[in-house]
Formats: C-alpha cells, structure tokens, sequence
C-alpha cells in the first residue's frame, strides 16, 4: 500500500500524525491513543479548547484562551523512569499547572516529531494563537509540512521550520 509521508498504517487505517498528535478518522486531532489499553486517556483538540479524557472519563473542556505556558508535551522521565506521557501547560484564570495524561500509542515516537509537536505548541501559546489548533484544516497543513522533515541542525532552524509551517497554513486555509 502506497502511504504518503507524515502517515501510518494501523488496524488498516491511515492517521496523519505528528508524534503522539494523530487524526482520528471522524478528522479530529488529539493526543494519544484512545482505542489502546483500558483506562487510556487522551486529549481532543476541538474548536472551544482541549477536551481531556481521562479512564474513559470526559474531563471539563479548558478553553484555548486560558493557555498561557507550554511547558512539556509527550513521554516524561523523572529520576531516569519514563512516566506516563502528559500534556502540561500553565493556564489563566485561575493560575494553575494543568497536566493532561495520555495513553502512548504502541509504536515510538520519532524525536523530530517530539521536537517539533514542542516548539509548535510553544510558539501558538506564546502568540496567542492557541485557538489554530483547534482548527482540523490548519494544524493538518502544518503536520503535513513538518512530518516528513529531517532534523534540523539546530534548535533555531526547529523554530524557523514550525513558523514557515504556520505561516503556510494560515495562508492555505
């Protein structure tokens, strides 16, 4: 089967994807793997805000005006232990650490993906414009431009890569 770059293959189906952040096939984005293990926990991406999921448990929906800090998205080490991978962000009103865990899908993660899922969240929040990923079309524009990418050589040209692809897909939707 012939899959495009950025696309898995799984359980015969194909999912955009940006490390954990895939598209489910009703065409919303979310963080981690919600057909995995019992009691999984996942993250939706939706028009009004982050939607989390957790032990099949819908969670209040916390809106993307209320982020403010991306601090750490994907699997966490912790005293050389992998813990179970969340989403932590500071949020406003009140000021709080929110952290969302999610269920890791069974296949690795490729580090450019971890990389750059990290610098995009960081750079929409610092700009205030969390809301774009809550949009399906643009954040597809933007895995379907950074997924195929190789490493970049440094941290600067991570950055320059995530903003070329929001710039592309601002103008493309």
């Amino acid at each position: 089967m012939d899959v495009s770059v950025g696309e898995r293959t799984c359980a015969g189906r194909r999912a955009m994807e940006l490390g954990p952040l895939v598209r489910g096939d009703d065409g919303v984005w979310m963080l981690g793997d919600k057909e995995g293990k019992p009691g999984a926990g996942w993250i939706l991406f939706l028009p009004d805000g982050l939607e989390h999921w957790d032990h099949g448990v819908r969670q209040p929906v916390v809106p993307w005006s209320r982020l403010m800090l991306m601090e750490s998205v994907g699997p966490l080490w912790r005293n050389r232990t992998r813990v179970p991978p969340a989403l932590i962000v500071t949020v406003r009103h009140p000021y709080e650490t929110w952290t969302a865990r999610f269920t890791r899908h069974p296949h690795r993660y490729a580090g450019t993906h971890m990389y750059f899922l990290q610098e995009l969240f960081r750079q929409v929040i610092n700009e205030g414009e969390a809301a774009c990923l809550g949009d399906p079309e643009w954040l597809a524009q933007v895995v379907d431009e950074l997924a195929p990418q190789r490493m970049p050589w440094s941290w600067k040209a991570f950055g320059e890569a995530v903003t070329r692809a929001r710039k592309s897909a601002t103008a493309a939707i």
